[in-house]
């Protein structure tokens, strides 16, 4: 996603090219041998037959596309959007190395939460390799690429149709109906694992080349067999709009819910979803090895799962207002952002109109909403609140909000900014300027760091120490007019007459409109306006 949003070519969009290339002569081996949450999901399924439990496959027609537009919205959408919005792709950088390789990764919760559920529990409801069939944005890379793939399981004139291959195969392949039809497995959900290979006991299947999937037809005149889906088309609806619901619900929730995770917990809601509508419809039902309803009457397990589904129903619902108000919150942040921007100068006191105080009032409800009812704390909820009240002009309130995002964020260096913002905006000048120096040893990348911590230090007379911040970053950011305009202030003050009229100089070859520091260069020059 670094490619396709930033123009940055990483090791992951390295390997992932190369599996996609491998893929294309060999077939899916990547996938069979080397993916970490097949493998899970392989020792799920062992260890669900070891106590008599056989997951069964859901077979359905528009789950299947779900990899498909998981691909897209990853990797095709970012470009088309920026394309679309106007903008030049990125110039196109490398980073092969990184210095801090847990920042891209999940917390132990979530990274717990994602193996277990896309490893372990979406086989047990969704059947063998249920998320790599239901989920898995790469395997539609994989699943279009092993299309072109010469290396196949074939078969020679020694198959009688025994159907072992199939029952041996974890990824629900039809296997023996495949070599039928094509006199090899065509289906690209194979895994190139060769489970069927070993189990036919007449030695009729190999791993071989010849021609490929793509444009194969089938050995008889007659229409090959399909797929046998074991849902409606009623039921696919029902399934795809749970899923989507699910999906819009989850993803992104408490800040914390990452992409994959969601594609995994939708899958497995819109089953269970599906399965509580069969429970009130059908007369029999079983759900994996449990039987929840015998001639229309409900067992005891058909009550549990029922008590389950409501209290997760509940847990849906109370998601999807939190989620709801999440996003609204931050869509008011995000219309905030020349309101904060203006805050961060600190002679700024207060909203201009009602207009933007109703504004910032609305975001302050939705944040607040999440942060009493929800049932966990968003990372970023307490920042957003924080800047709310500030620019509320509730200043001690804002400042609990600050001290709490940093709790949740110490590394963040905008969290620190805008504390040393609000400890401005209550007279504690030395605890902001500690606050300010944090964010630019965080973030030095940020120009307003520099500009809020040397406007602070010649704010309160330590001009030395503010001359000082600026000469670092104008060396750090050559190309902000704003940076050398205020090292040129600090500079006149200190007495620095010539070094203050070549930052003045500078400042407006970046940016010729700068008034004031035409007025201070034409102060300097003529040895008689102030500086401001």
């Amino acid at each position: 996603m670094e490619f396709s949003k930033h123009g940055v070519v990483n090791l992951g969009l390295i390997l992932l090219l190369g599996a996609a290339l491998i893929t294309a002569v060999f077939g899916r081996f990547f996938c069979g041998w080397g993916c970490h949450i097949i493998a899970m999901q392989d020792l799920c399924r062992w260890l669900m037959l070891r106590i008599g439990i056989t997951p069964k496959p859901l077979r359905s027609r528009l789950l299947r596309w779900v990899p498909v537009a998981a691909f897209v919205y990853m990797f095709v959408w970012p470009i088309v959007y920026r394309l679309g919005a106007g903008r030049i792709f990125p110039q196109v950088t490398t980073a092969l190395t990184t210095s801090n390789l847990w920042a891209s990764m999940p917390g132990l919760v979530i990274g717990g939460l994602t193996i277990v559920v896309c490893g372990f529990a979406i086989v047990y409801v969704l059947g063998a390799k249920g998320f790599c069939t239901y989920a898995c944005p790469y395997g539609a890379l994989f699943g279009a690429a092993d299309r072109l793939a010469p290396l196949r399981v074939r078969v020679n004139d020694d198959c009688n149709q025994c159907a072992r291959c199939t029952a041996a195969c974890t990824s629900n392949v039809r296997v023996h109906e495949q070599v039928r039809d094509f006199a090899m497995v065509r289906d690209s959900g194979c895994m190139k694992c060769l489970d069927c290979v070993a189990a036919c006991p007449n030695d009729a299947l190999y791993l071989g080349f010849g021609r490929p999937a793509l444009g194969a037809s089938p050995r008889v005149e007659e229409k090959p067999a399909g797929r046998p889906w074991n849902v409606s088309w009623l039921e696919e609806i029902l399934l795809a709009s749970a899923f989507v619901l699910a999906f819009v619900t989850l993803r992104g929730l408490y800040g914390r819910v990452p992409f994959l995770l969601a594609l995994g917990l939708s899958g497995i809601l819109a089953f269970l979803s599906l399965t509580s509508i069969r429970l009130v419809r059908d007369r029999n039902l079983r759900f994996s090895a449990a039987r929840l309803k015998r001639d229309g009457c409900v067992t005891s397990a058909g009550w549990i799962f029922a008590f389950v589904m409501v209290v997760v129903g509940g847990l849906w619902v109370h998601s999807a207002l939190v989620r709801y108000h999440e996003i609204r919150g931050d869509s008011v942040f995000a219309k905030t952002a020349g309101l904060r921007a203006e805050a961060l100068d600190l002679g700024w006191r207060s909203l201009r109109d009602q207009e933007e105080t109703n504004l910032v009032e609305r975001g302050t409800g939705h944040t607040e909403w999440g942060l009493q009812w929800g049932l966990a704390s968003n990372p970023t909820s307490h920042f957003r609140a924080a800047w709310f009240r500030f620019l509320l002009g509730q200043t001690e309130r804002a400042l609990a909000s600050a001290e709490q995002a940093l709790e949740v964020q110490p590394g963040a260096s905008e969290v620190h900014l805008l504390h040393g913002r609000v400890l401005v905006g209550i007279g504690r000048p030395k605890e902001a300027v500690m606050a300010f120096a944090r964010s630019v040893e965080l973030d030095p990348a940020a120009p307003q760091g520099f500009i809020s911590l040397g406007s602070l230090l010649g704010a309160i007379g330590d001009v030395p120490r503010a001359r000082e911040v600026f000469r670092r970053a104008v060396l750090r950011h050559p190309d902000n007019a704003d940076l050398h305009y205020n090292f040129g202030v600090a500079c006149a003050i200190i007495g620095d007459v010539e070094l203050a009229a070549a930052a003045f100089e500078q400042t407006l070859a970046i940016n010729p409109e700068h008034e004031k520091a035409k007025e201070n260069l034409a102060g300097l020059t003529a040895f008689r306006a102030p500086v401001e």
